[in-house]
């Protein structure tokens, strides 16, 4: 390689007198006078001393280059720490969760309403990471409906708490309605205080053993007088 750049290089840099070809010049050669001149443009050939060879570029350490031409140029490398930094996860707290980029009180957030994106209605209020209407003052948010726990039956007492077939709610408990004549009522049950045994002529009024409850009151052998009755001396 380097004996055909200096063969070039002879050619292109002077006359010569061989560049005759058939009594012509050859191609790319014009007749000056008595010689052949290249119509290329002489051609420098640097030949690298590898002893002299130039260092290679710069490496920029995070301090300012005084070998650069620009000795203001100020390193932008980021540390080990940073790199962490940049890819370590978010840790919130037991009562928080990581939503885009940020630690959210999903038991209370309307837009992160349990959950990252689960965003309530606007009528609605997040209570324990659940949706729930909004209710006004007496009332009490069960389930989509607002429920007056004192008076319905389907949550007497307590969102889901239903009465019975029959009953009402009272204060927040579940009452059988009132019996009619002649029924009684004896704490939640409808009874015949008539014949009833346990409630004979009045609630919690019950007969002894082998006595039962007629027209009200407690007849029988079981009253405790021993039963039956004498026949005398008994010896004759």
């Amino acid at each position: 390689m380097k004996a055909r750049w200096l063969a070039l290089f002879v050619l292109a840099g002077c006359g010569v007198d061989n560049a005759l070809v058939g009594g012509r010049c050859a191609d790319g050669f014009v007749s000056e006078g008595n010689a052949c001149v290249s119509l290329l443009p002489p051609i420098d050939v640097h030949v690298i001393d590898p002893g002299n060879a130039p260092p290679p570029p710069a490496v920029v350490t995070g301090e300012i280059d005084a070998g650069s031409p620009d000795s203001s140029v100020v390193a932008t490398t980021v540390t080990q720490e940073e790199r962490d930094a940049a890819v370590q996860p978010l840790v919130c707290s037991d009562s928080l969760v990581a939503c885009h980029g940020a630690c959210i009180p999903v038991a209370d957030d309307g837009a992160n309403c349990g959950a990252c994106g689960k965003a309530c209605m606007t009528d609605q209020s997040c209570v324990g990471g659940a949706c729930q209407i909004n209710c006004p003052a007496a009332r009490t948010a069960c389930g989509t409906a607002c429920a007056d726990l004192a008076m319905d039956a389907g949550n007497c007492g307590g969102c889901g708490k239903a009465c019975a077939a029959g009953e009402t709610c009272k204060g927040g408990k579940c009452m059988r309605p009132p019996c009619g004549s002649p029924g009684v009522t004896c704490g939640d049950t409808c009874v015949m205080t008539m014949t009833d045994n346990a409630n004979c002529g009045a609630c919690g009024n019950a007969c002894p053993a082998g006595q039962s409850c007629v027209g009200g009151s407690c007849e029988g052998s079981g009253n405790g007088d021993g039963g039956g009755q004498s026949n005398g001396d008994g010896g004759d």
